[in-house]
């Protein structure tokens, strides 16, 4: 009995390809034909993905490239929880949903450590081939942000390797110093690691982003909010996240752009008590996996509709009211 809907019967599929079935989605894949050594046999192999067959016509993937070779976890074929995610959904739930971050080429600034490797680790867990700059010592490339020649040599190794970007994540953090300290010189430094570098890599990777490509720029609660003596990062962050709705409507068609605004992230998932996490809406401090999940939702299909957004990840800080003597709050003057 022939169950396929009327829109996979009627779809006209190209010679060397094929449909299969996914959690109830049709996507077109396309094969070829490989001479099996062992068996002196041909067989059909699956080489990437083309697109999505739906009731309104087909959906082009956002690349066209043969996947990245993932192994596959065993944990997968046998509808396991996630490892350290009590209550998730099983794996082979979550295996669609992979398979949009498989093949997929992930640029990220400053991911040699803290948010930035947090972010890293997740896109890899994914599928997703990462592309590091950092100035520490990480496997891809080391260099300062700063400087607009090592820019374009990092931007050219990155096509010369991938050939194309679906993903950029400015995340350097700027030089943090105040107006007493901070000299002419670190102010403009501060400016060019934490803005400009954001900007250039853009217009570098401007050619080479895949259609449906996305960007995520990593701002910070201190875009709306200060402390004494932190002019240097919080204008860099201010002008991140105003860079992010201007780059969102040129890019429009092109890109989509948004950025995140973490509030105080522990990078050592540190686990406080007492004050540090009651003050917090959220009743805790946040770690650097509430900002990744946040990227990987940003630059996945669930996000399609949100772009130009300013998304805070604060655990409510932001949005509370203090004032001395109210709701037990007090101010203890210097």
């Amino acid at each position: 009995m022939d169950d396929k809907p009327d829109f996979i019967k009627n779809f006209e599929r190209p010679k060397g390809t094929r449909i299969r079935k996914i959690r109830g989605r049709y996507y077109l894949y396309k094969e070829k034909c490989v001479y099996d050594k062992t068996t002196k046999k041909r067989r059909k192999i699956t080489e990437c993905m083309l697109g999505r067959i739906t009731e309104e016509g087909f959906i082009e993937s956002r690349h066209r490239e043969k996947p990245a070779e993932v192994p596959p976890d065993p944990a997968i074929v046998a509808g396991e929880e996630a490892p350290g995610r009590e209550g998730s959904a099983p794996l082979n739930e979550r295996k669609e949903a992979a398979m949009e971050f498989r093949g997929k080429v992930a640029v990220i600034t400053g991911a040699a450590q803290g948010i930035g490797a947090c972010i890293a680790r997740e896109l890899k867990k994914e599928g997703a081939r990462v592309c590091v700059i950092d100035l520490k010592d990480n496997p891809y490339f080391v260099g300062d942000l700063s400087s607009k020649e090592t820019l374009e040599r990092f931007a050219e190794k990155v096509v010369a390797d991938c050939g194309h970007v679906d993903i950029l994540v400015n995340n350097a953090a700027p030089l943090s110093k105040g107006i007493l300290e901070c000299t002419w010189e670190e102010f403009e430094y501060a400016q060019r690691v934490g803005v400009t570098a954001a900007f250039y890599l853009t217009k570098l990777f401007l050619p080479h982003f895949s259609p449906g490509a996305s960007i995520v720029n990593i701002s910070s609660s201190r875009d709306r909010m200060s402390q004494p003596q932190t002019e240097s990062y919080t204008a860099a962050k201010g002008g991140i996240a105003a860079l992010t709705h201007a780059l969102a409507v040129s890019l429009a068609g092109k890109a989509r752009v948004n950025s995140i605004s973490p509030g105080w992230i522990d990078t050592s998932f540190r686990v406080y008590e007492g004050p540090d996490a009651s003050q917090q809406p959220a009743g805790r401090v946040g770690n650097p996996l509430d900002i990744a999940n946040m990227v990987l939702f940003l630059c996945s299909e669930k996000a399609g509709f949100i772009t130009g957004e300013n998304i805070c990840i604060d655990g409510g800080m932001t949005k509370q009211m203090i004032y001395h003597g109210d709701w037990g709050w007090t101010l203890s003057e210097r």
